[in-house]
């Protein structure tokens, strides 16, 4: 349990970063998916299955990084999914028609 607060707390740390920082940020790495961990970016991707395929390739903990697209208007959107599951990064590809 008390993982699971820590990664909370780490996960609002790291969106309170992204948000005090959007403009920037969407100026920087306009329309990708940024892995933010420890309020820096760690990468800069295209499509969301290779950024879901780079947090397994580091290894990042669940929860201690936030995985956030960086929308060029810096305006954005956030959703924020809370699971236990894992699903291989091949069935975004298919969900998000990404080749």
């Amino acid at each position: 349990m008390d993982d699971m607060k820590l990664n909370n707390k780490q996960l609002r740390e790291e969106y309170k970063y992204f948000e005090a920082h959007r403009e920037e940020l969407s100026k920087q790495y306009p329309n990708l998916y940024l892995i933010i961990q420890n309020k820096q970016v760690l990468f800069a991707l295209n499509t969301l299955s290779e950024a879901i395929d780079k947090v397994s390739e580091q290894g990042l903990q669940e929860g201690s990084y936030l995985l956030q697209f960086s929308d060029k208007s810096g305006k954005g959107f956030v959703c924020t999914y809370r699971s236990r599951a894992h699903f291989p990064a091949g069935l975004y590809k298919i969900f998000f028609n990404e080749k």
